[in-house]
């Protein structure tokens, strides 16, 4: 009897010649595995937004009295004196008291200019700043009350932020909105990769961040009924909706 002894070529050549025959057997269980699972746990993740807009009833500035001298104690004298001014202004151009706040208070020193590097930092002064929070809630009155309150000795304004009391209809019209819109992606994406979306499994509203308002230093001799437009406030909403995706579309 005569036995055949194949070289590592021959062998090589059948190693190849099996796993061509097997490749297509695997790859089909694995596709077929695929699509079995498909249909449990097909879904789709859109975000939607929506944006709406109303007129303010309300604005929030802070009014601040910054006074410089030589010594803290004279400084802080002076501060005093001209915050109190401009509280007794503020109230008397009919903002409620609940409406005013202390809104900060510091005191620090101002150092001279070195002309020497090696020369120790030597203070020239102090300043003292102390900031009221108005609410003011006849937004039409807004300009009249800030000429009020720097001719009264408020020398800082750190910026006028508008704003609607009640915002509880508009930003849920805004969510609604919102949510409309992220039903409208979904179908859209889903009908471009021949799906059709189901019910909602998830609905969750991204968290707003407010800007950040302006600083602005003014001079005590600024003209009369500073002029002010309201304009409009804008309220947003932004959510994050899971669809699932019907099983019969996949």
């Amino acid at each position: 009897m005569t036995t055949c002894r194949r070289g590592p070529a021959a062998a090589l050549a059948a190693a190849l010649f099996a796993g061509v025959l097997l490749a297509p057997v695997a790859y089909d269980r694995a596709e077929a595995q695929q699509l079995s699972i498909l249909p449990a746990d097909g879904r789709i993740v859109v975000t939607g937004s929506a944006t709406v807009s109303g007129a303010p009833d309300t604005a929030m500035v802070t009014l601040s009295v910054v006074t410089d001298a030589d010594t803290a104690g004279a400084a802080l004298t002076g501060n005093s004196t001209d915050t109190t001014r401009l509280i007794d202004a503020v109230k008397a151009a009919g903002v409620a008291p609940a409406d005013v706040q202390t809104s900060g208070f510091s005191v620090y020193p101002r150092y001279a200019d070195r002309t020497d590097d090696d020369a120790p930092p030597r203070i020239a002064g102090y300043t003292v700043r102390n900031g009221v929070s108005v609410r003011v809630r006849e937004v039409a009155r807004l300009g009249e009350l800030l000429d009020a309150a720097v001719r009264a000795g408020a020398n800082q304004i750190d910026g006028v932020a508008f704003t609607i009391e009640d915002d509880t209809i508009l930003r849920d019209q805004a969510r609604e909105g919102a949510v409309r819109d992220a039903r409208r992606k979904a179908d859209l994406f889903a009908a471009a990769a021949n799906v059709k979306t189901g019910r909602v499994l998830a609905i969750s509203e991204m968290s707003a961040e407010m800007a950040p308002r302006p600083m602005m230093r003014m001079a005590a001799e600024a003209a009369p009924a500073a002029p002010v437009e309201a304009g409009s406030v804008e309220l947003s909403a932004e959510v994050t909706v899971i669809f699932s995706l019907e099983p019969s579309a996949l």
